[in-house]
């Protein structure tokens, strides 16, 4: 409860990279108990999604050519918000992607 206290006064911005934090451990574990197979099949699951622009957009509310992101407002608004670096993070990370074997990946 304590911890709770300190990171809700501390701000949302603190809040949301301890859950980060915590989301990445879990991952981590639950990526380290799976088989090489199910890894694989995983890994295979994502790299779809990432290389799969339209997917994004309409899955994940990210537009990787106009760079902006689907955000939705506590209010019900729903508004596209420009990200610069989106567009060039995403080929950078298509194209690791694109040169790699999913072998290489896991």
């Amino acid at each position: 409860m304590e911890n709770r206290r300190k990171l809700l006064a501390e701000g949302p911005d603190t809040a949301e990279s301890f859950q980060a934090s915590l989301a990445h451990d879990l991952i981590d574990k639950c990526w380290d108990g799976l088989t090489r197979a199910d890894k694989k099949g995983w890994a295979e699951a994502f790299k779809g999604i990432i290389l799969s622009p339209r997917f994004l957009r309409t899955w994940a509310g990210i537009d990787v050519f106009e760079s902006t992101l689907e955000v939705n407002h506590s209010d019900g608004r729903v508004v596209w918000e420009f990200q610069p670096s989106l567009n060039h993070d995403w080929r950078r990370l298509k194209t690791f992607i694109e040169s790699r074997s999913i072998d290489r990946l896991i």
